[in-house]
């Protein structure tokens, strides 16, 4: 089965670094993970952006697109479920 890697927007990759350190790394754990199989692993197409996806870590999200042509997972949002979706 072919690889996809991640690859975080900087609006993501700052977002990342306001949490804590201790979840910030359960996150990339689990992106490590994801990473074989972007379209499983308990992730959900968001209602509002269909081309967009969720995965719960926690209380936190990450809010995602996947470019199949690069196989590239493109993290767009990392934060706390109850601001993620503000943005």
């Amino acid at each position: 089965m072919t690889e996809y890697r991640t690859v975080f927007r900087p609006e993501a990759q700052a977002e990342l670094r306001k949490i804590p350190r201790d979840m910030a790394l359960r996150i990339l754990a689990k992106l490590t993970e994801l990473e074989g199989d972007p379209l499983g692993f308990n992730t959900t197409a968001l209602v509002s952006q269909p081309d967009r996806r969720r995965l719960r870590v926690g209380d936190y999200r990450v809010v995602y697109t996947i470019d199949n042509g690069e196989l590239v997972v493109w993290v767009v949002h990392v934060g706390h479920r109850s601001t993620v979706y503000d943005t």
